[in-house]
């Protein structure tokens, strides 16, 4: 698909961070944007700047995790536009750094919930009308966490690594049912947003609720052994996915570590090998 003035794209966890970073990019391409979130006030400032550069957009409140929300979302966007071309799954959190062992279980259901079933939603919900129109664009926001395992980000690097999953084989099954939808898996390295503040949305009540325990660890080894860290700003990430989508590229891995990161996972499949 090529994008194109007039087009729809609906984006989650639009708030902020890449979110609204590439809400802002898409309206600067002439897309009218469905900006998405949790985050009712953050979502009205970007949507205010969205419309600002392109007529057309609007801001719906969503929680990813639930199925129900995503079918009214989709249901209110097709009856405004009538139709819609690009689904960014976007919307993230992380968690304190700690072992894997001392995660609780209302931790792993509310990072699963955002990272993993939020996904699973946008593409249960959205893609099917993209198959049957035949053209679009899916973009699903991993991390490079989901190309490498970083040591006591475990539940983050476990959501992250089953997005890239996802993202692979709805690319595999649209080749062959629907060639002229396209997917990019995104892989951003370190970027200056918001998520450390993840615990802001985190529910007050249900399964998911809970205060998350303050890390005992202030950076991880693997981390701590690059010295001084270098962020990338959700816009050059926002730029470099505009730039991946019309390039119809599959994996988009950003950073200047990033071949390196790649590499090194390749040689720990490979050194294992008979």
């Amino acid at each position: 698909m090529t994008i194109e003035e007039g087009q729809v794209a609906i984006v989650t966890g639009a708030a902020s961070g890449i979110g609204k970073a590439l809400s802002l990019a898409l309206a600067r391409r002439g897309l009218r944007v469905v900006l998405t979130d949790v985050e009712a006030a953050a979502l009205g400032v970007a949507t205010e700047e969205a419309e600002a550069i392109y007529p057309g957009a609007s801001g719906i409140e969503l929680d990813v995790s639930d199925p129900e929300a995503f079918a009214r979302v989709s249901d209110r966007v097709i009856d405004e536009y009538g139709e819609y071309h690009v689904v960014c799954n976007n919307a993230g959190i992380s968690l304190p750094f700690r072992p894997l062992w001392e995660a609780t279980a209302a931790e792993w259901r509310w990072i699963e919930g955002v990272n993993l079933t939020g996904v699973v939603n946008g593409i249960a919900t959205l893609v099917p009308h993209l198959v049957e129109r035949g053209d679009g664009h899916v973009v699903n926001v991993a991390s490079m966490a989901g190309a490498t395992a970083i040591p006591y980000n475990g539940l983050y690097n476990a959501t992250k690594h089953a997005v890239v999953s996802l993202s692979e084989t709805l690319a595999a099954e649209l080749e062959q049912r629907a060639p002229g939808v396209a997917v990019t898996i995104v892989y951003p390295t370190l970027t200056a947003t918001n998520i450390g503040n993840s615990a802001r949305n985190r529910p007050s009540t249900g399964p998911s609720a809970g205060p998350s325990r303050p890390s005992s660890i202030a950076r991880p080894p693997a981390i701590a052994d690059q010295g001084e860290l270098v962020w990338m700003s959700a816009d050059d990430v926002a730029t470099a996915t505009l730039a991946a989508m019309d390039a119809r590229r599959l994996h988009l891995l950003l950073g200047p570590d990033a071949r390196q990161r790649a590499e090194q996972w390749m040689d720990r499949l490979v050194v294992d090998l008979p």
